[in-house]
């Protein structure tokens, strides 16, 4: 291949799926350098993003790329859940990933959020194959939560990552919101002052779309029957928290409210009233950090398909969704939690269990995210070969 027009070989290159890229980087420097430009990635991401569903999955600490494919689902054809690849990480002369805490995806980079005794975040690009340590300003273990998105400026985006730590936590008791700006590379405090502080409690993982981010948050007073769920958005652009978006029900503390994603177009909620049975997934028609208006997608009933339900709702932490073909995958463990499980639930009854392994680790549940490469820059000084 190396006589064929440079022109012919970026097309044939581009239709090779992305967990092939680093063998191409690994084969020639011209392959390499090429693999990089600015049109061939275009090119190659819009070949991959036609395929099969990509998700990465965080299972017993092992960070994995699966492909997910539901075209045949209505003409009774099992979806297929294909584990792709491992995706490694190399540093500290290590491969493995032992001390991920929890896992965030935004704009095609991956926020890792390190167990460790450094208190280390790892910003990593694997279809660039780009990654970045960078290390908080301040210590808090008592409670932290991470979102990571980016500013929308002149059509570019500048990337950021907020950390929401308890209040008073902070040198001097400076406040819980710090940001971190990858273009000046250094943390600031922000001074968010709004009726929101010291009147609610983040709950669960944050969800990025199309550069913010989004929680299930609730009231600090109140019994089980009196404290309120809702939405929060933080716009990344301008910096601060928008009001309290509704969710689609009257939703409480003993409700089970977890968001899901679906291919970076919306954000999709898993719903089960206390006490019931029944499971009902809702998409956006419309959200922004202030504004927000949900259509219901499917509604299920779980009695006929797992036994003691209600462990299956409070331990579910991160789901994904297919709003063309009406399927939501719930990545938990099974009744015995001896095994990790994908829970397929679709329109008409539909109900499959694909096994994913054995459980290694009774401390971690599965993290599962919706994922879409993107040529995002990092910091070419953290390049991987």
């Amino acid at each position: 291949m190396s006589d064929l027009p440079r022109d012919l070989v970026e097309e044939i290159l581009s239709k090779l799926p992305f967990t092939c890229m680093r063998a191409v980087r690994l084969t020639c420097k011209n392959w390499n350098t090429l693999s990089k430009t600015p049109s061939f990635m275009e090119k190659h991401i819009g070949e991959e993003t036609s395929r099969e569903c990509r998700v990465i999955m965080m299972m017993d600490n092992e960070v994995s790329l699966i492909g997910v494919n539901f075209s045949g689902i209505h003409n009774k054809v099992n979806p297929s859940i294909e584990h792709t690849g491992k995706l490694i990480m190399r540093y500290n002369n290590s491969t493995n990933s032992k001390l991920v805490d929890e896992l965030f995806h935004c704009d095609g980079l991956l926020l890792f959020v390190m167990n460790d005794r450094k208190q280390r975040l790892l910003v990593w690009n694997p279809y660039c194959g780009q990654h970045k340590w960078i290390q908080p300003i301040s210590y808090n273990r008592k409670w932290e939560a991470y979102a990571m998105g980016y500013e929308k400026k002149d059509k570019s985006r500048s990337h950021k990552i907020l950390r929401i730590m308890d209040e008073n936590i902070g040198p001097n008791n400076i406040g819980p919101y710090e940001m971190y700006d990858f273009k000046s590379d250094s943390w600031k405090v922000l001074a968010i002052k709004t009726p929101l502080e010291g009147d609610i409690i983040f709950r669960g993982n944050a969800l990025s779309l199309k550069g913010d981010a989004y929680w299930v948050a609730s009231e600090k007073q109140g019994g089980p029957m009196e404290k309120k769920k809702f939405l929060i958005g933080f716009d990344f652009t301008k910096e601060r928290l928008g009001p309290r978006l509704s969710l689609p029900h009257g939703t409480y503390y003993r409700d089970v409210v977890i968001l899901a994603s679906g291919r970076e177009r919306e954000i999709a909620l898993l719903f089960h009233k206390g006490g019931t049975s029944e499971m009902e997934i809702w998409v956006t028609t419309k959200i922004t950090p202030n504004t927000i208006s949900w259509s219901k997608s499917l509604a299920v009933d779980m009695r006929p398909f797992i036994t003691g339900y209600s462990w299956f709702f409070n331990y579910s932490r991160r789901n994904f969704i297919d709003e063309e073909k009406k399927v939501v995958v719930v990545i938990s463990k099974d009744e015995n939690r001896t095994r990790n499980v994908a829970y397929i639930i679709g329109e008409d009854g539909y109900f499959r269990k694909v096994d994913l392994g054995e459980v290694r680790s009774n401390y971690y549940w599965p993290l599962v995210c919706s994922y879409v490469p993107s040529s995002a820059h990092i910091s070419s000084s953290f390049l991987l070969t």
